[in-house]
Parts: structure tokens; C-alpha cells; sequence
């Protein structure tokens, strides 16, 4: 809900729901953010403080120390899970004297600089606290002061959940005056790219964000469209951006048009590219190969044949050099190809030869950012 309502205005979104507790960490020292929004369990633990704060992995929370880390201050931050700001006035001192912050989150937040929090403080109805939220925001995207926007909020829910103390759960604080800058409805961002570094910048931030799953895949692969269509309309292709919009495609899983545009790349007279691409290529077309195949598109492809000549292409590359990657590739290759042959003749000889380079793979040391 929260994500939807903020792709109505000029803000880039990264969702981590249902992400690991690494990705949630990367993505929030990664970048500066304006406003933090976090919804989940919380945990108050007065015999190990250490463990209070939002649950993001087994044993692993979200604390105000994460927080006091950042190298930017967000505005507003929204903290929306049972129990995070509960306070025990047992514990207010060992808080203060061996962590140097208030004994809860929300004015610790306020002491790092951030301007105006929300945290819950006991059990919330889950309905009630989506749409406490929703109003929350809502005001707060009208113009209205932070104060006024949570008094409206908390009328509404008081009024419509009756059976529930939600709509007093929610601590608030900071500047009762605080106002969010209004950003202007999305628009579509124009691309008037005059040298290819440009695009670069563009296509590079992409990669990133497909990297950490910043974002809606639909809206990464939206973005990308774009990108791809004004460099070929303002003419600043060049084989080594074109190599670049090609891996974008493959990072958001569009393997079709990251194929389409590989094969330019290897065509090129000017051969800059690098083996890596070679080896992406290979990849992604044995996959899109096999894909083809079980959904019964054109039939009169002979797909073994396709298959070998990417086992073939990846094992020339093992000549030059061998390395557990490949290995990998080339074993991946001959699985995909006995799920191709149709004869069971074939299929076992295929497989042997998967699992033997996938044997000497495991031998060697893995390379660390396998594309496998």
C-alpha cells in the first residue's frame, strides 16, 4: 500500500519486502533517503537490549544503532511494528549509559537529526495500522503539518475500529510543524542524451538498482525501455554501451532483448567487449533456448544444435583459460541439453558431462560474482 501510494508522486521507491536481512542493511546504507518506512515485528528485550528492535532476519533486528550509522539523515521515519517503542522505565538508565541514546527509537531517531517519527508502541490492529498510514501519508502529500496530519489519522481510526487502541499507538515525535516537500506527480523522465556517458550514468544506476532488487522488476525494465530507445534515437550508441544496456537486460531478467543486443555487440568491428559478455551471452541464450523449447515455439529450430554451439563456445573460452565459472556455464549447459534431447540415449550422455564440470567447478575456487 505504502509503496503504491508513493509511486503517485516524483519519488524513486525501493521496496524491500520480503528481502534478507543483508539486502534490507546494503539498501539502507547504500543511498541517501528522504523517508524510511518500515512495517514488521518488533522485539523488546529487557534482559538483552541488544536484541530490541525490528526483526529483519533469525536472530537479526533493526535497531536505532543502524540508524545512528547512516551517513545522511532521512526526514520522516515511520516505524510501524508492535512493541519497537515500547519504553520500561527499568531499563531507561543501561539504555542511556551503554548505548548513549533515549529508551526508545523514536527519540533517539529525533537525536540524529530526523525531523519527525512515527513508532508504535504497543500491539497494533493490522487493518487499523494500514490505514492509519494511508490517511497518515495522504495528509501529509496534501500539505498538511505533521501534527494535523496524525490528529486526522488517529480521529479516523478511533472513529471506524472502535474495538481496538490502534489509533493511540502511534508515538509521534518531533516538529508538529514539519511539512513534506511535495514532489510533483511521475512524469516520465526525459532523456536528451547528447554523449554516450550520459546513457552510461543512466544505464549503470539501473544495473545497480536490479542488482540490490531496488524497485518493481516491471518499472526497472520500463525504465530501461526508455533508456535503450533514446540512445538509439539521439545516435550515441557505441559497442561498449551497447555491451552495458545489454547486461542491464540480462540483470532484469529480459534475456530475449539482452540476446538481441549481445549479438550487435559480438559483431561489432570494433571487438572492445569483455569475455565476461561472452560468457553472460552464452548463458542467458542456452536458458532463453530451453525456455523456447518447453513452451513449444518454432519447432522447426534444432535446439540440440543450438545448445552445442553454446557448449562449444563455452568450452573454447575454458581453452583460453580455465576457470570454475566456466565450468559451471558448460555444465549448466549440458543439463539444459538433456532436457532438450528427446532420445534417452542422449539424456545420459549429456548428464555425465554436466556433472563432470560441475565437478571440476567445485574444485576450483568459486568466483565470487557467479552469474550463475
Amino acid at each position: 500500500m505504502v509503496t503504491k501510494l508513493f509511486g503517485g508522486f516524483d519519488y524513486d521507491i525501493e521496496s524491500m519486502i520480503k528481502k534478507n536481512s543483508s539486502d534490507i542493511v546494503t539498501a539502507l546504507f547504500k543511498q541517501e533517503y528522504k523517508i524510511i518506512h518500515i512495517s514488521g515485528h518488533g522485539n523488546f528485550d529487557k534482559e538483552d537490549p541488544e536484541k530490541s528492535g525490528m526483526v529483519i532476519g533469525n536472530h537479526i533486528f533493526l535497531t536505532p544503532r543502524e540508524f545512528n550509522q547512516l551517513s545522511y539523515t532521512p526526514e520522516l521515519v515511520f516505524v510501524n511494528c508492535c512493541y519497537l517503542g515500547k519504553v520500561d522505565s527499568e531499563q531507561e538508565n543501561l539504555y542511556a549509559s551503554r548505548y548513549k541514546f533515549a529508551a526508545n527509537i523514536g527519540t533517539q531517531l529525533i537525536q540524529n537529526g530526523v525531523k519527525v517519527v512515527i513508532a508504535a508502541g504497543w500491539a497494533v490492529d493490522d487493518a487499523a495500522a494500514l490505514e492509519f498510514a494511508n490517511i497518515f501519508y495522504q495528509r501529509m502529500f496534501d500539505g498538511y503539518e505533521f501534527g494535523r496530519a496524525v490528529l486526522d489519522a488517529r480521529k479516523i481510526i478511533f472513529e471506524k475500529y472502535p474495538y481496538t487502541n490502534t489509533w493511540g499507538a502511534f508515538q509521534c515525535y518531533g516538529d508538529p510543524f514539519y511539512k513534506l516537500k511535495i514532489m510533483s506527480k511521475r512524469a516520465a523522465k526525459s532523456r536528451d542524451y547528447i554523449i554516450p556517458q550520459e546513457a552510461e550514468n543512466d544505464v549503470e544506476n539501473l544495473i545497480s538498482k536490479a542488482q540490490i532488487q531496488q524497485g518493481d522488476a516491471a518499472a526497472l525494465r520500463q525504465e530501461l525501455d526508455s533508456i535503450f530507445d533514446a540512445i538509439i534515437e539521439f545516435k550515441v550508441e557505441t559497442p561498449e554501451l551497447l555491451e552495458r544496456v545489454a547486461i542491464a537486460y540480462v540483470e532484469v531478467n529480459e534475456y530475449k532483448k539482452a540476446i538481441e543486443i549481445f549479438r550487435k555487440v559480438l559483431t561489432s568491428e570494433r571487438a572492445s567487449y569483455s569475455v565476461s559478455s561472452l560468457e553472460k551471452y552464452n548463458n542467458i541464450l542456452a536458458k532463453q533456448l530451453l525456455a523456447d523449447y518447453l513452451v513449444g515455439k518454432n519447432k522447426k529450430l534444432n535446439y540440440k544444435k543450438e545448445i552445442d554451439i553454446v557448449i562449444s563456445s563455452l568450452t573454447k573460452l575454458l581453452e583460453i583459460a580455465e576457470t570454475s565459472e566456466r565450468h559451471s556455464l558448460i555444465g549448466s549447459a549440458y543439463k539444459r541439453k538433456a532436457a532438450i534431447c528427446d532420445l534417452q540415449t542422449e539424456k545420459t550422455k549429456a548428464l555425465p558431462q554436466a556433472a563432470f564440470h560441475y565437478y571440476q567447478a567445485h574444485k576450483k575456487p568459486l568466483h565470487p560474482l557467479s552469474i550463475q
